[in-house]
């Protein structure tokens, strides 16, 4: 995805950073950026968010709310103080209870037989879409109450659309978290741009002339390579998580014809961050704000270290 004040986005999904297809920046004047790709998914594969962040110092402190198939979750360590050393942000379980949490999956799609004329509202038109909203924050003041969520699993579209989506956005079995969840409340929050990620299955974005036909090949020789090593297939492919902040994933996206390298953009957006804006956090912030907190937001995905378990109890559009 494009950089975004040195924040690198991506989903993971089975072990594997999934290769990106087709970006577009769309940045209006006096809106917010949305930048925009298409994904490979498979039902019952788990997923989640990877946030790369730029080293510290940083002039604020940034929130990722998450948008799945339209529904709002409560994620548990969205947000990362602009002092922190964590160079990776996980964005993977949604907060069912102060205590416990489930992660993202893909699953079967349900769908409905209603006609043109039934209003949109009874069916979800959001299906088939991964938003990451990017905000920053002056600062946060701990809550005692904590938001939890318990979305609707299984999303629902209209049967003709049933050859476009073969899956949705779901939930695996709540689990008892280790540690007990801490809730913050942003105080100053400016929505900066969204990130979002629309996923199909492989052979629709190919049908589609969305990702190359070389796709299926990288991804049939990834898989014999696995079964000559271990004897099986494994989820788990030569991708690194632990990337450099200036590396380029390279993915299907990269073996692609002429005539793809030219639809494709990789833009690189820039968003200023005002200079009053800039000192009114400089001002306000001061380490209470994050008083019995730490430092390394939900880092324990790639260094098994302690985990955090932090949520943002704001929703993405709330300023």
């Amino acid at each position: 995805m494009p950089q975004l004040l040195g924040f690198h986005i991506s989903v993971e999904m089975g072990g594997k950073v999934l290769p990106e297809y087709d970006i577009n920046v769309d940045h209006i004047e006096n809106e917010t950026p949305v930048i925009s790709c298409w994904i490979p998914s498979s039902v019952g594969k788990t997923f989640r968010i990877l946030v790369a962040v730029p080293p510290p110092p940083r002039t604020v402190h940034h929130s990722f709310n998450l948008s799945l198939d339209g529904s709002l979750p409560s994620v548990k360590g969205c947000f990362i103080k602009k002092n922190s050393q964590a160079p990776f942000l996980t964005l993977a379980e949604e907060v069912v209870s102060p205590t416990q949490s489930r992660d993202f999956q893909f699953s079967p799609i349900q769908t409905t037989g209603v006609d043109d004329g039934e209003p949109i509202d009874t069916y979800n038109e959001k299906v088939g879409e991964i938003g990451v909203h990017v905000s920053s924050v002056l600062h946060y003041v701990k809550s005692s109450n904590i938001v939890c969520t318990n979305s609707v699993t299984g999303g629902q579209i209209l049967e003709r659309s049933k050859k476009v989506l073969k899956h949705c956005v779901d939930y695996g079995e709540a689990r008892e978290v280790k540690t007990q969840i801490t809730s913050w409340r942003p105080v100053g929050k400016e929505l900066l741009a969204t990130f979002l990620f629309r996923y199909r299955s492989l052979d629709y974005l190919v049908a589609q002339g969305i990702a190359p036909k070389t796709a299926f090949t990288a991804t049939a020789a990834r898989i014999l390579a696995s079964r000559s090593k271990g004897g099986r297939p494994s989820c788990m492919t030569s991708v690194p998580l632990r990337l450099p902040m200036n590396s380029h994933l390279i993915g299907d996206s990269d073996r692609v014809t002429d005539e793809r390298q030219q639809r494709i953009k990789k833009p690189t957006l820039t968003v200023a961050i005002p200079e009053k804006r800039k000192a009114e956090s400089e001002a306000s912030l001061s380490e209470n704000d994050f008083e019995q907190s730490s430092d390394g937001y939900s880092t324990s995905s790639y260094q098994d270290s302690k985990s955090n378990d932090l949520v943002d109890v704001s929703s993405p559009f709330l300023l």
